[in-house]
């Protein structure tokens, strides 16, 4: 079945812990509204002066297919996102888990993990997304398993970003098509 979502900010919010997000293979597609343009939100990593990005979403205007917003425990799976800018957002969160999840024409990133404490990608295919995967400020992150499908021009396929304090992140046995460099 496909459901989809708003032009703007999350379709999906998870805030409760313990929640299993299972899709059945559904399909979640962005929408846009008929009388504007699809937004492009504040590029990633782009603060305001508060520090935080603009607009309403937890990625400022970005169309987020599924955001996990503080939780715990936190599993999806057996789900497919496609035209989002950022297929599945995981921001202030703990023990985040996503598998078996394709996420396709993501504009920006296909799985973006934001200050978890625990998560794991893998076994998930990713096709045409600027970035596949992307952590910042996570600790104890496996990236294993995944299929990552590229198209000419798209930036990395993994990025982790470093902070004081992170942590034990593991990026193994992933497949590569046609992507940039591990970063």
């Amino acid at each position: 079945q496909t459901h989809t979502g708003r032009s703007e900010g999350p379709s999906v919010r998870i805030a409760a812990d313990d929640v299993r997000l299972v899709g059945a293979g559904g399909d979640l597609t962005a929408g846009t509204a008929t009388d504007e343009p699809t937004p492009t939100g504040t590029p990633l990593g782009t603060p305001t002066e508060e520090g935080l990005p603009e607009g309403d979403g937890p990625l400022g205007d970005d169309r987020v297919g599924v955001f996990v917003d503080g939780a715990q425990n936190v599993t999806v799976r057996n789900l497919r996102v496609a035209g989002y800018d950022v297929g599945v957002y995981g921001g202030d969160a703990a023990a985040v888990t996503v598998r078996s999840v394709t996420v396709a024409n993501a504009t920006r990133v296909g799985v973006r993990l934001d200050r978890v404490g625990g998560g794991v990608v893998a076994d998930n295919t990713i096709r045409n997304a600027t970035t596949a995967v992307r952590a910042a400020g996570t600790t104890d992150l496996v990236v294993a398993r995944n299929e990552i499908v590229g198209a000419p021009g798209l930036g990395a396929a993994v990025a982790v970003q470093s902070d004081p304090g992170d942590g034990n992140v593991t990026v193994r046995a992933n497949r590569l098509h046609g992507v940039g460099p591990v970063g």
